[in-house]
């Protein structure tokens, strides 16, 4: 009896100091989780500079995430961010999905180019993602993987490099348009490389629907200094700016 009950001491200070650890430790182990469950499920390296986790507060921030190009392309930074800021719904935690209620992306830097074989880096990214999401969890021993759902996702303040090819190997410099996504991973929630593949693809999206944007437009810009003259040139590229802005 008396062996027994040392034992269960002895097992719940091993637990409690798991736990500690786990707790003061909590910061560095979630920033380790984005690495490696970033990189796997987007298929390139992803870096972040720091973790911030208030749990009292259901509140926490990452900094200084980066994604790297995949496989085919420059060593740039495809993509690359200043800081994310979540609010987390308490009452969901330790239930099945954990939902954030919101997930902000602030000053979101996007580097768009194309390689010889005329594919996209973003398109690229895309296809890896999905790849990872549909086959995660597909191990039978394995636990099942965390299941999220995002209330409300919203980037602000991007921008957008790209290097065109067809206008004079032109870099190009836009803005990203803000822009909000709704019940990411719906009521059943989603594994986070389905969610990593979800925002990669809409972010891909309107990133080469702007850049091609822009690109419509340079193109015209450039025959209408090439056939139009004088007034009806400066009529043209008028027209031009009230159709698509600047």
């Amino acid at each position: 009896m008396k062996k027994a009950l040392i034992g269960l001491v002895v097992a719940l200070l091993l637990i409690a100091g798991g736990v500690y650890f786990a707790l003061t430790n909590l910061d560095g182990l979630v920033a380790r989780l984005i690495e490696e469950e970033g990189s796997r499920a987007l298929g390139t390296s992803v870096r972040v500079g720091g973790v911030q986790l208030d749990l009292a507060a259901g509140r926490g921030t990452v900094t200084a995430l980066q994604v790297r190009n995949p496989d085919g392309f420059s060593d740039a930074d495809l993509f690359a961010l200043d800081g994310i800021t979540l609010d987390i719904d308490l009452e969901s935690l330790g239930g099945d999905p954990i939902v954030i209620d919101e997930l902000r992306i602030r000053d979101p830097r996007v580097h768009f180019e194309v390689n010889a074989t005329g594919r996209n880096n973003l398109s690229a990214l895309g296809s890896g993602a999905g790849g990872s999401a549909s086959s995660e969890g597909a191990g039978g021993d394995e636990a099942a993987p965390t299941r999220l759902r995002i209330r409300r996702l919203r980037f602000e303040d991007g921008r957008i490099t790209a290097l065109d090819d067809a206008i004079s190997n032109e870099r190009l410099e836009l803005k990203l348009a803000s822009f909000e996504l709704r019940d990411v991973g719906g009521r059943r929630g989603a594994t986070p490389a389905e969610l990593g593949a979800r925002i990669a693809q809409e972010l891909g999206r309107r990133t080469t629907q702007q850049v091609a944007a822009r690109t419509a437009r340079k193109r015209l810009e450039k025959t209408i200094d090439e056939q139009l003259e004088g007034p009806l040139g400066e009529a043209a590229k008028g027209l031009l700016d009230r159709i698509g802005g600047n």
